[in-house]
């Protein structure tokens, strides 16, 4: 991953101490990309209805059950488009995002190894991009 200090962007070494607090939840989680992919496609699957590694029902809660952010998901309204959102860094060095289109069954999910203002503007609109596509 990168840091930015003073303006400037460096990679954060190996020697440097990483931090990790697992009392935040979900906060600092770390799995590989092949299962971070397949637990967006569960969370499709059960978006779409069909029970998955959790109940369809439960799926629904997760992502409904508050109006604009329910369980860790921010529910964005595009035009008639419903998009549940959720991204974050870890110690300010990487970044996700993954964004569920529900009507479309699409999930787009970037990761950038580096956290600042040009990373979460490069995101946002290779997001932009990735929905005109596809």
């Amino acid at each position: 991953g990168h840091r930015t200090n003073d303006g400037i962007m460096k990679p954060l070494g190996s020697h440097q101490m990483y931090h990790l607090d697992y009392t935040e939840p979900a906060g600092d989680i770390n799995m590989t990309m092949p299962d971070y992919v397949r637990f967006i496609q569960l969370n499709l699957k059960g978006l779409a209805g069909y029970d998955a590694y959790l109940k369809a029902s439960t799926y629904f809660f997760i992502h409904n059950c508050r109006p604009s952010y329910a369980l860790g998901w921010f529910n964005i309204s595009e035009g008639e488009n419903v998009f549940s959102s959720h991204s974050g860094t870890g110690d300010f060095t990487y970044y996700t995002i993954a964004q569920i289109d529900r009507k479309k069954g699409l999930a787009y999910i970037v990761f950038a190894n580096a956290y600042n203002e040009a990373t979460l503007e490069g995101v946002r609109l290779l997001i932009r991009k990735m929905k005109e596509a596809y």
